[in-house]
């Protein structure tokens, strides 16, 4: 199996892919080469299922043995490599050209579904699937530290959700109180600062609670805690619990934004904050995408 030397690859940054170059002269190879899936691997992703149908040309699966050859790696970047190396599941993409917005969807959805740093960083295509040789194209999504903690498990029974979370997300774009929380929610996933992540959540619920006003109702935090405490609490113990931890957490938001650094906890009761306060903004954003 070789790659060779002269193979075509091309980049794209986030946001700006273009694949509509005229490639007319490659004649019939440029035909089959179109028909070649795209494969993503996943990174920090597990789960008990063995594939994912989303819809007839986008799937999740495990990654087949020797499914991309080893010396594949030698033409790529390290975070590539080691999403490649360590990853057992990735998404088939089958369509002409590879739509980026799609797979931000999907990665978007998995995080509404639940924690962990799922991420993804490339699309590949070989040219000859079989032989494994000829040319393939790059996409370059991501760039954040691949190094992480927080593996993603999506199980089986939550499964079904995803692909009607990813097609709902599709339809945002008609809830304008919606687009700068979901933007800030996956900007601020990929920071490894806790109380960073804290005051960006903070800002989504600010966003969300006193959207169409021109300054929040004071006391802000105890508004919000109550607000999204009786749409998401089941009882009032959750209420309460929800009211709690989004009080403090506005405390340590407006400790951080006033440089009052002797009133906030210490880091690690300010990591544990922001992870409760993730699972709070992932409960409220999903509940707005479904409604």
């Amino acid at each position: 199996m070789h790659i060779s030397l002269e193979s075509e690859v091309i980049y794209a940054h986030r946001g700006l892919i273009d694949f509509n170059q005229d490639r007319s002269s490659k004649g019939e190879q440029n035909i089959q080469n179109e028909e070649k899936p795209w494969i993503v691997p996943l990174y920090n992703f597990d789960s008990d299922i063995g594939s994912l149908r989303l819809d007839e040309t986008i799937c999740f699966r495990r990654k087949r043995k020797d499914e991309l050859p080893d010396n594949l790696v030698i033409r790529l970047d390290t975070a590539l490599k080691i999403a490649i190396d360590f990853s057992e599941y990735v998404l088939e993409f089958r369509m002409r050209n590879f739509d980026f917005h799609e797979l931000e969807r999907i990665i978007f959805a998995l995080r509404l579904m639940g924690s962990g740093d799922v991420k993804a960083y490339n699309a590949i295509r070989l040219a000859h699937a079989d032989e494994k040789e000829g040319s393939m194209i790059l996409t370059t999504f991501y760039s954040q530290n691949v190094y992480s903690a927080r593996t993603y498990f999506l199980k089986g029974e939550a499964s079904r959700n995803l692909a009607d979370i990813w097609k709902k997300l599709r339809d945002v774009a008609s809830k304008e109180y919606l687009d700068f929380p979901l933007r800030l929610f996956m900007n601020t996933y990929e920071t490894n600062i806790p109380v960073e992540k804290i005051v960006d959540y903070m800002t989504i619920f600010e966003s969300l609670t006193f959207y169409g006003r021109d300054k929040a109702i004071e006391p802000a935090g105890e508004v919000i805690g109550i607000a999204l405490g009786m749409m998401l609490g089941k009882d009032e113990h959750e209420r309460s619990e929800m009211k709690e931890i989004l009080t403090e957490a506005y405390r340590v938001r407006n400790a951080r934004v006033h440089g009052n650094l002797k009133k906030l906890p210490q880091p690690q009761e300010i990591a544990k904050l922001a992870m409760k306060v993730e699972d709070c903004v992932r409960f409220t954003l999903r509940k707005f995408v479904e409604e």
